[in-house]
């Protein structure tokens, strides 16, 4: 899910380069600054899966589950 927010979003943002709809703020157009939003949620999702699948071991070496 956060690959596929991550590459639309930057599809979206370059193809809109082309467009002609006005600009909104920090010279980029809506349908951009809605991309670069979707880019970082994406990538806040990547992280977080990613820091959920993460291994974590106590001193004695013993793998401890998240939850547990």
């Amino acid at each position: 899910m956060g690959c596929y927010l991550i590459a639309t979003s930057t599809g979206r943002f370059l193809v809109e380069y082309l467009s002609l709809n006005p600009i909104l703020s920090f010279g980029l157009k809506e349908a951009q600054i809605v991309s670069v939003a979707l880019m970082l949620t994406g990538a806040g999702i990547l992280v977080h899966s990613g820091l959920q699948s993460r291994d974590v071991r106590d001193v004695s070496g013993a793998v401890v589950v998240a939850g547990d």
